[in-house]
């Protein structure tokens, strides 16, 4: 089982950087192979937790059936279960395998989150090929410059207006 500190390290890696793409496109093949490998040990891990679960409560039910018989009380199925499921063995391996399964799907999303990593790496190292990241290419979205594009689009506007209105007074 990993610790919480390994998660949140794999978790932290699925952020990119623009200006670090060679940096994370020569992470990503050990980085994905680390956490697919994780994640089928958590599962692994998850499904013997849940056989443990099982073995537990199988000890559990023969444990109640025998002190039920001993002490002369009728054994229905319904009597052992209720009995079986509030028994601290199966309180401690359901919660196991809780932990475990919770572990696995966390896994298996952050494996998924790493192929998407790595799509978008492609997408990155493309932008970056067509020179999408150089200054000319990136508009600011600064409120002056905004305020400086839109007065600029008004100022288009109102000559394209007046040519219009000149050539409609000419016809």
């Amino acid at each position: 089982m990993l610790t919480e500190e390994q998660l949140n390290g794999f978790e932290r890696k699925l952020t990119l950087d623009k200006n670090g793409l060679d940096i994370a496109a020569e992470e990503q093949p050990d980085l994905f192979y680390r956490v697919s490998l994780s994640h089928a040990e958590a599962m692994d891990s998850s499904e013997s937790a849940k056989n443990e679960l099982n073995a537990a409560d199988a000890r559990a039910a023969l444990n109640i059936r025998r002190d039920l018989e001993i002490q002369g009380v009728k054994v229905t199925e319904g009597l052992v279960a209720d009995r079986v499921v509030n028994s601290e063995e199966h309180k401690k391996a359901q919660s196991d395998f809780q932990k475990m399964q919770f572990q696995a799907r966390r896994l298996g999303s952050i494996k998924e989150a790493f192929d998407q990593r790595a799509k978008m790496l492609r997408v990155l190292a493309d932008l970056y090929m067509s020179n999408y990241f150089t200054t000319g290419a990136v508009q600011s979205t600064t409120p002056v410059l905004a305020a400086v594009d839109a007065k600029a689009g008004r100022d288009a506007m109102k000559t394209r207006r007046k040519i219009v209105r000149r050539t409609e007074g000419e016809q």
